[in-house]
């Protein structure tokens, strides 16, 4: 009864100290030194719609007080850079970029370290750590969306309903536990392996770039090359060869898509053979490769003939 005491007046300490500041200017921040058990970035506590809160320090929830954390709705931006989140929920089209600081939690009593619903987005950058227990969740819902440009994510990416997980680099320490009609976009970044590997007939897995390998001994493994260069591993991946709904798409060229751009590189090393002048091997895309650049290639290509190009 006291714990429960505790939360309600925590909570409402937390508003009345929230609004009256945060409603003269459309900015807040949580800096070193402030505290919150919860905190709510809405349009109906700051009295203004989409506002915005930039966290550089302080600490807001509480990881042994399950349904405490941050939490935001209504087309609001929350940027973190600094500063601890015990519980992050997201809602309603918001977004949370996350370029520092550390979001976590280790509790028993909910392994939902962060949820985001209702095509919600999270950005992830370098600086960010991201982190719970051995069975901690990043779960996405309702269309929703992540993108991981780097940083440390230390919990289960679980992407469900028409989710999107978008990983650019850095580093998903617990790997991807793909859910149906989810879709994985992965143009580099380390992924690692804690789970099963199992990829749905309804999801979709898509990996751009080039010079893959796939190795099925012990725990599988897929390593290569993102459009930019940036290297791609990949622990615990099915077979591409035997999962139609996994595809590693030809893209040679830094625009995260199959165009003219890559059948112009492509074209370059036409008819060519290893050892010759205009050999490009990572043109080689064949399955099996086979050391020339024809016909067979081209089909790989054309069969994902703009692949992730925006309208």
């Amino acid at each position: 009864m006291k714990c429960a005491s505790l939360i309600m007046l925590t909570f409402l300490v937390t508003i009345i100290l929230l609004y009256p500041s945060a409603a003269t200017a459309q900015d807040f921040i949580i800096k070193d030194g402030d505290i919150y058990l919860f905190f709510a970035v809405s349009e109906s506590v700051f009295g203004f719609p989409t506002p915005r809160v930039d966290m550089t320090g302080g600490h807001v929830g509480n990881e042994d007080f399950p349904g405490s954390g941050m939490f935001t709705y209504d087309s609001s931006t929350l940027n973190v850079s600094g500063g601890t989140i015990d519980y992050l929920h997201t809602y309603n089209s918001s977004t949370v970029n996350i370029s520092g600081g550390l979001v976590s939690h280790y509790s028993c009593w909910d392994t939902q370290t962060i949820s985001s619903h209702n095509c919600s987005t999270i950005n992830v950058y370098d600086g960010a750590s991201l982190r719970g227990g051995s069975f901690h969740h990043f779960t996405l819902y309702d269309s929703s969306t992540v993108n991981v440009y780097g940083g440390d994510v230390v919990l289960f990416l679980m992407p469900y309903d028409s989710s999107t997980v978008n990983i650019y680099d850095g580093k998903c320490s617990f790997g991807i536990i793909h859910h149906d009609y989810s879709t994985t976009n992965v143009y580099g970044g380390y992924i690692d392996f804690y789970t099963d590997g199992n990829v749905p007939a309804t999801a979709t897995v898509n990996i751009y770039g080039y010079g893959f390998n796939y190795n099925p001994q012990w725990i599988s493994k897929l390593t290569g090359f993102g459009p930019d260069g940036t290297a791609i591993t990949y622990w615990g991946l099915p077979d591409p060869s035997t999962h139609p709904n996994i595809n590693l798409i030809p893209d040679f060229v830094l625009d995260r898509g199959v165009d003219m751009a890559d059948f112009a590189v492509l074209a370059f090393a036409w008819r060519s053979q290893k050892g010759d002048v205009n050999w490009n091997r990572y043109c080689d895309i064949s399955d099996p490769n086979d050391d020339v650049i024809d016909e067979r290639d081209l089909d790989i290509l054309t069969k994902y003939w703009l692949a992730g190009v925006s309208n």
